[in-house]
């Protein structure tokens, strides 16, 4: 099949169109909310029916995406009588004026889409809006967006007579494994990219770290994820010793804790007690910390404010228990 499209995929492409609190120097990305609209797209033959669009991006859990298309056979829509510049239009929408909204503009979209079908728009001309809503202090970073025309069916790759009495059946069955492959193709595309440590998602990082048999998930951030990933072969390997211990609990609270050996088969561990902003980086932290720590040592995790000690946990690490104390302190 004799696909077209239209690719942009570095800052010069992605730079065409109007920007919005977002950064465009290698790839597009946005640390706060924003937004993209693309400069005019021309397939040169009106009635032009769009196929799809395959987007490569990252995203953090509490982060989204909306992406808009609208395609036309002409330049401008009609806003109140007059005729305005389509781009024009969608950017004083995106600005916040309601007047430029036109009935003219039929639009699809989509949330967070890899793949995602364009072919209910039709025209020469198409326009399309990104919207991003990072989630606060996360970078938004799209690497990739490809748009496929004109748009085509499995069926166009049978030979004429399959088609030629098809009443739509069959070209709606093929439709939906056509679907699916697009998906699939855009996947293993995107593959290396997501081994790759520095620019695999969230998701696609919890994965490799539990490949490798430690699990911290993204509950300390993804920088932190990255880095456990990173050394996680070899923490793996030093497991049973403080050097293991001292490597992982850096990673996760960006600094060295306290660790004091105080005997064979006793230890403790000191944080701050802004380190552990939740009941659950608490309840991680201790199953890191036994699950780093040799059978049969017995510890302590020591939560530290204003230089006084607020709480103190005793691990028996030899078994699945733990108890917990409370200390108040003057």
């Amino acid at each position: 099949m004799n696909n077209k499209y239209f690719a942009f995929c570095s800052g010069d492409t992605i730079s065409k169109g109007a920007l919005n609190n977002a950064d465009v120097a290698d790839t597009l990305s946005f640390d706060k909310t924003g937004w993209w609209i693309s400069n005019t797209l021309d397939s040169g033959t009106n009635g032009t029916i769009w196929d799809h669009v395959d987007i490569s991006h990252q995203l953090d859990p509490n982060s989204f995406f909306r992406f808009t298309a609208f395609a036309s056979n002409k330049l401008t829509v009609n806003i109140g009588g007059a005729e305005a510049p389509t781009q024009e239009a969608l950017k004083a929408i995106m600005e916040g004026d309601p007047s430029m909204i036109s009935s003219d503009i039929r639009a699809v979209t989509f949330v967070n889409p890899h793949s995602a079908p364009l072919h209910t728009l039709k025209g020469r001309y198409l326009w399309f809006v990104v919207e991003a809503v990072p989630d606060n202090g996360k970078k938004l970073e799209i690497s990739s967006l490809t748009i496929h025309y004109p748009y085509q069916t499995y069926l166009d790759a049978l030979p004429e007579c399959f088609g030629r009495n098809d009443n739509g059946q069959l070209a709606s069955m093929l439709a939906l494994y056509r679907a699916v492959f697009n998906n699939i193709d855009q996947q293993i595309s995107e593959f290396d990219r997501q081994l790759d440590i520095d620019t695999a998602d969230t998701a696609m990082l919890e994965k490799l770290q539990e490949w490798q048999g430690i699990k911290t998930g993204s509950l300390w951030g993804d920088d932190a994820l990255r880095e456990m990933v990173r050394h996680s072969s070899r923490l793996i390997r030093m497991k049973g010793t403080q050097t293991a211990l001292a490597e992982m609990l850096e990673i996760l609270l960006g600094h060295p804790a306290d660790i004091d050996i105080t005997g064979r088969s006793e230890f403790t561990v000191t944080v701050d007690y802004d380190d552990i902003p939740s009941g659950r980086h608490h309840s991680e932290l201790i199953r890191l910390i036994k699950e780093f720590t040799p059978v049969g040592i017995q510890g302590r995790l020591v939560l530290r404010r204003n230089n006084s000690t607020t709480h103190n946990d005793t691990l028996l690490l030899s078994d699945d228990s733990f108890d917990s104390g409370m200390i108040l302190s003057d």
